[in-house]
């Protein structure tokens, strides 16, 4: 597993991690929730990520349909999968990527009351500070999910060999979904909540009085 610097761990998190990939073989990574933290206060608790379709391209799909914050990528993996797996170190969405792969291969678990603790950092503004670094297109510093999306859909539809096995079609269809799934859960939904939020952040009620 990978662990942050300044992240850290229950206790029992890597113990009963271990024991839950030994009871089920079709595990190949289990991760903690993680509680976020803004300067030492506890501001809420990330999703929980659980891929258990049979099927490795509803894992995949499922996977990105889910994931948020990607805090489960800090989970506890089976060494002969992870290790057959590599990551893009000039994308940025690789550990989305990297993760997705995990999915195909096998199913992911979250425990629901053992955690991980991470400070918080903002997805969106580490993800431009990736599309600054790596000189991708203004849009993308803009909108740094659409880049994502576009790199998720050459991962499935042309470069990751883990993909391989599917036929064409299949690949293909895929690649388009989770682009589609992407795009509306991290750039429509996302643009769209910010724009009611200043909205409504404008609006002045003026208290009442009755006499």
């Amino acid at each position: 597993m990978w662990l942050a610097d300044d992240d850290w761990l229950d206790r029992n998190l890597v113990s009963e991690s271990v024991s839950r990939l030994a009871s089920d073989p079709a595990l190949v990574m289990v991760a903690g929730r993680c509680k976020i933290y803004d300067q030492g206060v506890a501001i809420g608790i990330t999703r929980a990520i659980n891929v258990r379709n049979a099927s490795p391209l509803y894992r995949v799909l499922n996977y990105y349909a889910t994931v948020a914050d990607n805090s489960v990528f800090y989970g506890l993996y089976r060494a002969e999968v992870v290790t057959a797996v590599e990551m893009s170190d000039r994308q940025i969405s690789a550990d989305w990527q990297f993760l997705a792969t995990i999915a195909y291969r096998g199913k992911i678990a979250t425990l629901n009351e053992t955690y991980i603790h991470r400070e918080a950092k903002g997805e969106s503004s580490e993800l431009r500070d990736y599309a600054r670094k790596f000189k991708l297109r203004k849009i993308f510093l803009y909108l740094p999910y659409l880049a994502a999306a576009a790199e998720a859909f050459s991962d499935i539809a042309r470069e990751n060999n883990t993909y391989s096995q599917c036929s064409s079609i299949r690949r293909k269809s895929l690649a388009v979904t989770v682009y589609l799934v992407i795009v509306f859960r991290k750039v429509v939904m996302l643009q769209t909540y910010r724009a009611l939020k200043k909205l409504f952040s404008v609006i002045i009620v003026r208290p009442t009085t009755i006499h």
